[in-house]
C-alpha cells in the first residue's frame, strides 16, 4: 500500500500454495534466478529497502511451506504498508505450479515498467546471469570444489596452405573417471543470429578437441532470455537441436532440477 492515508493497495506479488510447498513471485524479482532488484519496483514501492526485507521474509516462508507464520505476523500489524490477501483456491489446467504462478503474476501484478528496466542492456546482464546460475547449480549438485575452471587445449587447425597449432578453452572441466567439458551458453529469444554465432563457435571447438583428446562428454549449460519463459524456450528450439549434435544441453534456469540432472550426466550418484 504506497499511501496508507489513501488506502489504495497495489499488487506486488503472488504466493501459490501447492501441496506441502509454496511458490512465490514478486515485482522486481528475476523469474529465472530468483534474485530481487528492488529498484525495479520503485514505480510502486516508496521504501525499497523495507520492500526487499519483506520479500525475503515472504520468500523464506513460502519456500519452507510455513506460510501460516506470515499470516500470523501480519495479523498483528494491521497498519503496515505490506499485507497479504487470500485469493482463494483455484483448479485450473496448468502444466505445473510454476507455470500457474507465472500466469497469475502477470494477470495480477503490473510488470510493464519493471520489464522495460529489466531487459535494458540484456547482453552483458544475461552473460552474468548465466554465470551466477551455473555457480549455484554446481553448489547445489555438490561438485563446486571439484570443478576445473577455464581449461585450455592445444589443437591443430588445417588451412589451405599450412597446419597451425592454437589453444582453445572451455568454461569448466570435470573429471570423474572420464573427462567432461562444460560451457555456458546464454541464448536470447530476440537475437537468433547471436545465438547461432555462439553455438557454431562452441561446435568448432568441440570438433577440434575430439580429434586430439579423450573427452567423453560435452555439456552446454544454457539459459534463454526472454519476456515470457515459455515462448522464449520455443524460440530457440532450432538452436538447441543444433547444439545437441555434439553436447548434452542443460537448462540452468531451474537450479534444483539442473543440479540433479547434472549429477546424472557426470555419473555422480546422490548420497
Amino acid at each position: 500500500m504506497p499511501d496508507l492515508h489513501r488506502r489504495e493497495p497495489r499488487n506486488v506479488g503472488v504466493v501459490l500454495l501447492h501441496e506441502q510447498s509454496g511458490y512465490a513471485r514478486f515485482l522486481g524479482q528475476d523469474p529465472l534466478s530468483g534474485e530481487l532488484n528492488p529498484s525495479l519496483a520503485a514505480h510502486v514501492v516508496q521504501q525499497p529497502m523495507s520492500y526487499q526485507a519483506w520479500v525475503k521474509y515472504f520468500l523464506y516462508h513460502a519456500n519452507r511451506g510455513s506460510w501460516s507464520r506470515v499470516q500470523e505476523t501480519l495479523a498483528r500489524r494491521p497498519l503496515d504498508s505490506f499485507y497479504i490477501e487470500e485469493g482463494g483456491v483455484y483448479e485450473l489446467d496448468y502444466d505445473g505450479p510454476r507455470e500457474a504462478l507465472e500466469q497469475l503474476f502477470r494477470s495480477l501484478v503490473d510488470v510493464r515498467t519493471a520489464e522495460l528496466s529489466q531487459f535494458q542492456g540484456a547482453g552483458e546482464h544475461m552473460r552474468k546471469d548465466v554465470k551466477v546460475l551455473v555457480d549455484q547449480v554446481f553448489v547445489k549438485a555438490e561438485i563446486d570444489r571439484e570443478i576445473i575452471r577455464e581449461p585450455d587445449f592445444l589443437i591443430r587447425v588445417r588451412g589451405s596452405r599450412r597446419t597451425a597449432e592454437t589453444k582453445v578453452n572451455f568454461n569448466y572441466k570435470y573429471v570423474n573417471g572420464s573427462i567432461a567439458l562444460m560451457e555456458r551458453v546464454p541464448l536470447s529469444a530476440r537475437n537468433r543470429d547471436g545465438n547461432l554465432r555462439k553455438i557454431n563457435d562452441l561446435l568448432y571447438r568441440i570438433e577440434h578437441v575430439l580429434e586430439s583428446y579423450e573427452v567423453q562428454r560435452f555439456i552446454a549449460l544454457y539459459r534463454v532470455s526472454g519476456v515470457d519463459p515459455i515462448l522464449a524456450q520455443e524460440a530457440v528450439d532450432r538452436e538447441l537441436t543444433l547444439l545437441e549434435t555434439y553436447a548434452d544441453v542443460l537448462d540452468v534456469s531451474d537450479i534444483p532440477t539442473a543440479a540433479s540432472n547434472l549429477r546424472v550426466q557426470l555419473g555422480k550418484s546422490r548420497h
